[in-house]
C-alpha cells in the first residue's frame, strides 16, 4: 500500500520542489534601477530559486540562497542617477541620446575593471538581463546557452521596440523623452515622428556599432548583438497601461509596473 502511494505521489512531490539556478545580470550602475531589479530578484530567491546577482548593489537582508557578485562603479561616479524627473521636462531629447552613448562607452572601462567575465563561472538555468542603453550585453547572456529574459526599468526606448518587434508608431506612441501623452495633435505627431527618426538614426549609426565593438573587444567575434537580443524569451518592462496609456506589443512583452512595491505596513493603532 505504501509503495503504491509513493509511486502515485512522488512525481507531485518532486514537482513541488523544483527550483532553478538564476543569474541576474545588472551591468548598469543606477540607484533607482536597483530599487526595481533587486526586489524582483530577491522574491525569486524567497520562492525557492537559487539566485546569483551580478551588479553594483546588495540587498540589506537577502535570503540564504541569494548570492551577490559585486561590481564597483568608475572612480568619481556620483551615487545620484544621471537623470531626474526635471531632466525629462522640455528637455532636448538628443542630449539624452548623447548621454546614453557616453554611458554605453563607459563599459570599455567597467567591463575590464570589474572582470565581467566572472559571471561565466556560474552554472545557471536562466539569465535575467537588465536591458537599458543597448544590446551590448546580449553577447554575454547568450554565451551561457540557456534562455534569457530582459528586464527594463522604465518606458521602452524606440530601439527596444524595434529590436523586439513591438510596434512603434510615432503617431500614437510618444518618444520616451518628450513628455507628450498619447493624445497628440497633428503638430505633436509630426515632431514626434521627426524625433523618433533622429533617435533611431543616431542609435543605429553610433550606439549600436559601439556596442558591437565593445562586445568583440572582450569576447572576441560575436554575432550582431541586436540579433542576439531578439532571441530573448521575454521582455519585462516596468510600465503599466494605467500610467502610460495602451501600447501595441507582442505577447512576449509583459508590463510589470509596480512589481517592486512591497505590501504596505499596517497603520499604528490609534487610541481614543
Amino acid at each position: 500500500m505504501n509503495f503504491h502511494f509513493l509511486c502515485i505521489f512522488s512525481p507531485l512531490l518532486l514537482g513541488m520542489s523544483q527550483s532553478a539556478n538564476i543569474l541576474g545580470f545588472l551591468p548598469f550602475y543606477g540607484t533607482s534601477h536597483s530599487r526595481i531589479t533587486l526586489p524582483f530578484l530577491e522574491e525569486l530567491a524567497r520562492r525557492g530559486h537559487n539566485v546569483t546577482v551580478a551588479g553594483y548593489f546588495e540587498p540589506k537582508n537577502p535570503p540564504p540562497n541569494y548570492k551577490t557578485i559585486l561590481f564597483k562603479p568608475l572612480p568619481g561616479t556620483q551615487l545620484r542617477g544621471f537623470l531626474s524627473v526635471e531632466d525629462f521636462r522640455n528637455s532636448y531629447y538628443m542630449s539624452t541620446m548623447y548621454l546614453i552613448n557616453r554611458v554605453n562607452n563607459d563599459y570599455n572601462e567597467l567591463i575590464q575593471q570589474n572582470k565581467f567575465d566572472r559571471i561565466f563561472e556560474e552554472k545557471v538555468d536562466l539569465v535575467i538581463l537588465e536591458y537599458f542603453e543597448s544590446e551590448l550585453f546580449s553577447a554575454y547572456a547568450s554565451r551561457f546557452g540557456v534562455p534569457y529574459i530582459l528586464l527594463h526599468t522604465c518606458e521602452p526606448f524606440p530601439w527596444h521596440r524595434s529590436t523586439l518587434a513591438d510596434e512603434y508608431s510615432p503617431s500614437i506612441v510618444p518618444q520616451v523623452f518628450s513628455g507628450r501623452t498619447i493624445d497628440m495633435d497633428f503638430s505633436e505627431r509630426f515632431w514626434n515622428t521627426i524625433e523618433v527618426g533622429n533617435m533611431m538614426f543616431y542609435y543605429l549609426s553610433t550606439i549600436l556599432p559601439n556596442s558591437q565593438r565593445i562586445a568583440e573587444r572582450f569576447l572576441g567575434p560575436v554575432p550582431p548583438v541586436d540579433e542576439l537580443m531578439k532571441n530573448a524569451s521575454l521582455y519585462l518592462v516596468n510600465v503599466h497601461t494605467s500610467l502610460y496609456g495602451p501600447r501595441p506589443t507582442n505577447p512576449s512583452t509583459i508590463e510589470i509596473g509596480g512589481v517592486h512595491i512591497f505590501p504596505p505596513n499596517p497603520l499604528p493603532a490609534v487610541s481614543h
